[in-house]
């Protein structure tokens, strides 16, 4: 993961999902007199980046396709949306319920905006880490403390390892 501030790799990956607070952040902002407001249902706003980020990046590194090419390729997206499920039932068991209807918005959203290769497509090019560990290795890692099977997730991001064990 990068910290988009100043472009460095973070190499501790993300807590898990828990309350939302805006501390310490909204504190210290606080302390300045600027006003912080808690936004409700921030998990669930997370959940439903990775849902996409997690499904598509794995695809798009192992396949060196585009989002849409990844999706526009029956075996590719047979992939994706199996993925898409797999990822909606570890977040409907952390308490985040998408609704039915997530896997259809997220694939119609993709196949609009999907002509780009996923970051982590460059990554392989450039032989430099991936960020596997924080997007699929962490809802592999949700999944098996849930017993939640993710046979889909565990593949695409076992994959991505081996090919990043090529260089790495």
């Amino acid at each position: 993961m990068y910290d988009i501030s100043f472009g460095r790799r973070i190499q501790k990956p993300l807590p898990s999902p828990g309350p939302w607070s805006k501390k310490p952040v909204g504190a210290g902002l606080e302390k300045d007199n600027i006003e912080t407001p808690v936004q409700e249902g921030g998990w669930g706003r997370v959940w439903k980046k990775m849902i996409l980020k997690c499904t598509m990046a794995s695809i798009c590194a192992v396949t060196d396709k585009t989002i849409k090419q990844a999706l526009d390729f029956p075996p590719t997206r047979e992939i994706a949306v199996e993925c898409f499920k797999e990822i909606l039932a570890v977040a409907k068991a952390q308490g985040y319920d998408l609704g039915e209807d997530y896997v259809k918005q997220t694939l119609f959203y993709a196949e609009k905006v999907g002509i780009h290769k996923d970051s982590m497509c460059h990554d392989i090019e450039n032989k430099t880490p991936t960020e596997i560990d924080f997007l699929g290795g962490k809802v592999v890692e949700y999944a098996r403390e849930m017993g939640i099977p993710t046979p889909y997730c565990i593949a695409m991001t076992n994959l991505v390892r081996a090919i990043e064990d090529r260089y790495m």
